[in-house]
Parts: C-alpha cells; sequence; structure tokens
C-alpha cells in the first residue's frame, strides 16, 4: 500500500484487509509514505504492518519502492481509501489460476455521492463485454484491490505509467471479476471527475491504444 496523509480512513482500511485475508496466508505487510503530516505512519505500524518512505512520489515510484521488498511468489496491492470486498479472498486470487493471467482484481464502487455511485454501478455492467475484447482496456484494472504473480511483474519491469498495455505486449493477461466490487470511500464527485480527465488525457499521450469515443475511466485516485 502507498499512503499520503490518510489517517482517517487508513484505520478501518487496514481492519477490513485484516478481516478479509486469513491471517496464515500473510507473509509482509508493506506500506510506502509518502512523507505524511498526519499519523498516517503510526497507524499503519499499530496494525503490523511495516513502513518505509517512497523513494520518489506518487503511486508508481510507491510501487517500484514497495516491489523491492518482496520476496514471496504473490502479492497484493491496495489503496488507502478503500475497504476490500468481504469476497475478494473467495473470488478474486482463483483468477490467477488461468494460463497468462498475471495480474487480477475486482472492482471499486465509490461509496458517496449516490449519482457517482449509480454511474459506476452502470459503469460496471457496460464494460463488462468490452474488456474481454481488449485486453489493454483499463476500466477495472486498478491497483487498489489487486493480487500479482511476482515473478512475471518484475520481468516485465515492475510498475510503468500503464501496466496493463505493458502486459498485453509481452502476452499476460489483467483478469477482472466484476462482481466483486469494494467500497472507495469517495471524497466527492468534482474530485472524481478530474481525476478522470487527467487520466483519460494522460492514457491518449501516452499510448496507440482507441479506447473509443465514450469511455469512462474508475481508476486509481490519490
Amino acid at each position: 500500500m502507498r499512503t499520503k496523509n490518510c489517517a482517517e480512513t487508513l484505520p478501518s482500511v487496514l481492519k477490513r484487509i485484516d478481516e478479509v485475508i486469513p491471517y496464515e496466508s500473510v507473509n509482509n505487510r508493506i506500506l510506502i509514505d509518502d512523507h505524511s503530516a498526519d499519523d498516517t505512519r503510526e497507524i499503519a505500524k499499530s496494525f503490523g504492518w511495516q513502513v518505509f518512505y517512497n523513494e520518489g512520489t506518487g503511486v508508481n515510484i510507491g510501487a517500484r519502492t514497495a516491489l523491492k521488498r518482496v520476496k514471496t511468489q504473490y502479492f497484493a496491492s491496495f489503496e488507502q481509501d478503500l475497504l476490500l470486498a468481504r469476497d475478494w479472498w473467495i473470488h478474486v486470487p482463483t483468477l490467477l489460476e488461468k494460463d497468462k493471467v498475471a495480474v487480477a482484481s475486482g472492482v471499486r464502487i465509490a461509496d458517496i455521492p449516490f449519482s457517482l455511485n449509480r454511474l459506476q454501478h452502470y459503469v460496471n455492467e457496460t464494460y463488462r463485454a468490452k474488456i474481454q475484447k481488449n485486453p489493454t482496456f483499463l476500466f477495472g484494472r486498478t491497483i487498489d484491490n489487486t493480487i500479482y504473480k511476482t515473478e512475471i511483474i518484475k520481468r516485465v519491469g515492475g510498475f510503468p505509467d500503464v501496466l496493463v498495455q505493458t502486459l498485453a505486449r509481452h502476452g499476460y493477461i489483467w483478469a477482472v471479476n466484476f462482481d466483486v466490487k469494494s467500497i472507495h470511500l469517495q471524497r466527492g464527485l468534482l474530485k472524481e471527475i478530474k481525476h478522470q480527465y487527467w487520466y483519460g488525457t494522460f492514457f491518449r499521450l501516452h499510448t496507440n491504444n482507441d479506447v473509443g469515443e465514450s469511455s469512462i475511466f474508475i481508476l486509481h485516485c490519490d
């Protein structure tokens, strides 16, 4: 997990992870912090997480910083303001049993406002088929409720700007279970819209992928 100033949400987020993932299945809990000014690091330590500082700033560099400390066959990543679905451990890791699947995740749905919650449910249903046809389509492929095959992630270079595209180039699949819905503790519709605009613009500038004229991205938010 990569964090920054998330003391308000972190206790409930870490408590839910402990409730969902069996204790005996956990090796290390690694948290990479972007020099938080609140009690984020102390809270993480109280839940048994090892805390390290980000070697740079932002989500991707934080993920690379954490990956250096992963020694197990599989690892998972979670977002600092996401309540993991209670059936996540039952349905998501099993996707890795399929051939060529290197990464697996569920989806996330905002808790508020109601309009955004309904919109994301609609998008979730709309893009079930599309994601099967396009291996680099981004919806549902976020690093906030996700499990990975460590060897493959390290082989393709860790966490580039658009991991799903890198995996596709190497012949691997990022599988999504649209029925496993984690709760994103949303902080406002305007923030989400700004983020989607940024991410959509970034994606078009950095890839050759045509995602369609009306695609909506529900992706990792700081």
